[in-house]
């Protein structure tokens, strides 16, 4: 158990952490992006990407071709950039910009 002071104290750190909009905001910002990992990640675009390809290739269809090209590579361009933002904001003493 805290004794009222360390309750006060408590309280008062809360209130203070609660009060900073910049980090809610950076709180909102996370909760946000993991909803969205949970959705869709770069890993099922490219893998329907290869999956739409194949069907092209299959029933011989040039524009679906190009289309599941297009998916393919922009998951493939978002899974390098999840690895870099993720190698940034581990990386010591750098802030990114």
């Amino acid at each position: 158990m805290l004794s009222d002071r360390e309750q006060r104290e408590l309280a008062l750190i809360e209130e203070e952490l609660s009060s900073d909009r910049h980090l809610v905001a950076l709180l909102e910002r996370r909760r946000r992006r993991r909803w969205l990992r949970r959705v869709v990640n770069p890993r099922a675009a490219v893998v329907f990407g290869v999956l739409v390809i194949l069907a092209a290739l299959v029933l011989n269809l040039d524009l679906t071709f190009v289309q599941g090209l297009l998916v393919a590579g922009a998951g493939v361009v978002w899974w390098s950039w999840e690895g870099w933002a993720s190698e940034q904001a581990r990386a010591p003493g750098r802030r990114r910009t």
